[in-house]
């Protein structure tokens, strides 16, 4: 793969050599972040960058100019303790800015230690695993139906299945809900 300092331009990058590396920027982001406030966790938001900026650049709907854009797909990240993958995503946007990545953790900043809802482009406060399940879930079953194609996407935590809101969560949209 080119390095920036093999092209003038990105526009003489393949668009697998641009999605790499900005990968690889925004998991350099995700690394500065954590390391600045000196708090938080590195490894799921490193972990997750890779198919969540698919997610953001390929398939998901919204408009930059317009975090509140009513026929936006809704991402509801249930791992709060991922937030800085979620901010990153923000950054790339353009909803957040790098002076608010710049203050991750920080008391009365836009990027607390877990998303909350009066962010631009954060759907749901959420913190505990499994509670972002639930409020996916809602946004799913309130959607009218002439807005099918509206997506809600979630990431789960790791011990989701151990948490009994999510247990029922999953319980409702599973087959036995029908029983």
């Amino acid at each position: 793969m080119m390095t920036y300092k093999d092209i003038d331009s990105f526009t003489e990058w393949r668009q697998e050599e641009r999605d790499i590396f900005s990968i690889r920027v925004l998991k350099g982001i995700i690394l500065d972040g954590v390391r600045k406030a000196n708090s938080g966790h590195s490894g799921g938001p490193l972990s997750s960058i890779d198919f969540a900026y698919i997610l953001f650049s390929e398939y998901l709907n919204f408009d930059p100019g317009d975090p509140d854009w009513f026929g936006r797909d809704r991402f509801v990240l249930s791992v709060g303790h991922e937030s800085m993958l979620l901010y990153t995503l923000l950054f790339m946007i353009g909803w957040l800015s790098m002076d608010d990545l710049k203050q991750f953790r920080q008391f009365n900043s836009k990027t607390p230690g877990h998303p909350e809802v009066h962010i631009p482009g954060v759907e749901a406060t959420t913190g505990p695993l499994g509670q972002g399940v639930g409020m996916g879930i809602g946004m799913a079953v309130i959607c009218p139906l002439d807005t099918a194609d509206e997506l809600v996407k979630e990431i789960p935590g790791a011990s989701i299945a151990g948490t009994v809101q999510a247990s029922h969560c999953l319980l409702y949209t599973s087959d036995a809900a029908d029983e």
